[in-house]
């Protein structure tokens, strides 16, 4: 996440600019440059605003396979789990820390593979996978995942894998392989072609087509759980429709629409966090979460 005065980082400006160039004269080099940019995500510098929360935190690092993360936890309870979208970071979620500690749960974030004061320079849908299952065995029982953009994908992705989650927000998150590749697409200025030999490589490294991995696609494998949607109808990353789609494939879901707030800002929403803040207690169900 940038600053108000330069929100699209200078290497993704002039990436823009010269793709189309690249992708008309070399096509072959054009698409596996897209491929191997799709898998790697922009380290932003951490916001003054997260200070604050970043300095108060315990923090500690978690092995994960091959991969180290930075991991963040506030206060003592109930594990509530928060997971960043791409090219963001745990401290994201910053304002949620004091209203779910003063509930009585215990806090924790990290920083993905590849992203804020984790190892790596790419990563993928798989690796956040790992890093779930690690931090599920770290803590054993967690009561809620709240989840941001490619968050929220990457934790219906591990539930299909064998995660247990019983209650789950997912805010501004993508359900849509297709849509996410043509967004992509859209931010570096690339053909139908390109996309084309993106999901071919995709087939080819992983075994399975993009498309699969999405929360679309994998809703229908899912056991019973708890699932409250939110998401801004101004949001111009995620369209809100991508969350009607999937509240649609899960049976009870619910759904939070928000406006003006946007892919981001909308978590720093108070009414946002309040919701938030009453789904996991009303569904953790446990006696010292009832009273006010």
């Amino acid at each position: 996440m940038k600053n108000k005065k330069s929100k699209t980082p200078l290497m993704m400006i002039a990436f823009r600019k010269l793709f189309p160039v690249v992708e008309k004269v070399l096509p072959p080099l054009a698409n596996r440059w897209a491929f191997n940019l799709f898998f790697k995500p922009i380290r932003f510098t951490w916001p003054k605003r997260e200070m604050p929360v970043m300095e108060s935190a315990v923090k500690f690092r978690l092995n994960a396979g091959n991969l180290q993360v930075q991991c963040y936890s506030w206060g003592q309870g109930p594990v509530v789990l928060f997971v960043h979208g791409w090219s963001g970071r745990g401290t994201q979620f910053f304002k949620f820390v004091e209203p779910f500690v003063e509930r009585g749960f215990k806090v924790v974030a990290f920083d993905g593979p590849a992203h804020g004061a984790s190892s790596g320079k790419r990563t993928n849908i798989i690796e956040f996978e790992q890093v779930l299952k690690a931090l599920k065995e770290y803590y054993g029982d967690i009561c809620g995942v709240i989840t941001h953009s490619f968050g929220g994908a990457a934790t219906i992705f591990a539930m299909s894998q064998g995660l247990p989650v019983e209650n789950l927000i997912n805010i501004a998150s993508p359900t849509n392989g297709d849509k996410i590749i043509e967004e992509f697409l859209k931010k570096i200025n690339g053909s139908a072609k390109v996309g084309a030999s993106f999901d071919n490589l995709v087939q080819k490294k992983y075994g399975r087509p993009f498309s699969s991995f999405s929360s679309e696609v994998l809703a229908e494998q899912l056991p019973p759980f708890n699932l409250l949607l939110i998401h801004d109808k101004n949001d111009k990353e995620v369209s809100i429709d991508q969350a009607e789609t999937l509240k649609a494939l899960i049976p009870g879901a619910e759904i939070m629409v928000t406006s003006l707030l946007g892919h981001t800002r909308i978590l720093r929403n108070e009414a946002v966090i309040d919701k938030s803040l009453s789904f996991i207690i009303e569904k953790t169900k446990k006696p010292e979460f009832t009273s006010t």
